[in-house]
């Protein structure tokens, strides 16, 4: 899904059509159309151009963390803090004048996970500088 030239025709990778599947039923060809917008936005508009690991890779590369945590911090919060926190982390990832884009298809995303009943945890301000590898959280 991270490469944006693959063919349209196909369904891209087995393993993560299954898991959007699982996760978002019938609607999951709509959700992963989201997902690939985002990503497509994202890897267009980055200060550096992204590093995924393959599909089913248990650690997750230090760009995979940012991006689950930009959409964690995309997800409708009662903290205060986290529409600051994930406009200051769209300003650091991407190039300037690039970052309203960004910031729409991160809400899509995390819109289109939470009407699914899927969210992501924000950690605390305090532990977001260290990073466990293998945790799927933000």
């Amino acid at each position: 899904m991270a490469q944006p030239y693959s063919s349209p025709a196909r369904r891209g990778c087995p393993l993560i059509r299954h898991a959007f599947l699982q996760a978002c039923g019938e609607d999951a060809d709509e959700v992963m159309a989201t997902f690939r917008a985002f990503l497509l936005l994202y890897g267009r508009s980055a200060r550096q151009r992204p590093l995924v690991g393959c599909p089913g890779c248990q650690d997750l590369t230090p760009d995979e963390r940012k991006l689950l945590r930009l959409l964690a911090l995309a997800q409708p919060s009662a903290d205060p803090t986290a529409a600051a926190r994930l406009y200051a982390l769209v300003e650091h990832l991407m190039r300037p004048g690039t970052t309203d884009g960004l910031m729409v298809a991160s809400r899509a995303m995390a819109g289109a996970l939470g009407a699914h009943g899927l969210s992501l945890p924000v950690r605390p301000m305090a532990l977001e500088r260290t990073a466990t590898p293998g945790r799927y959280d933000a």
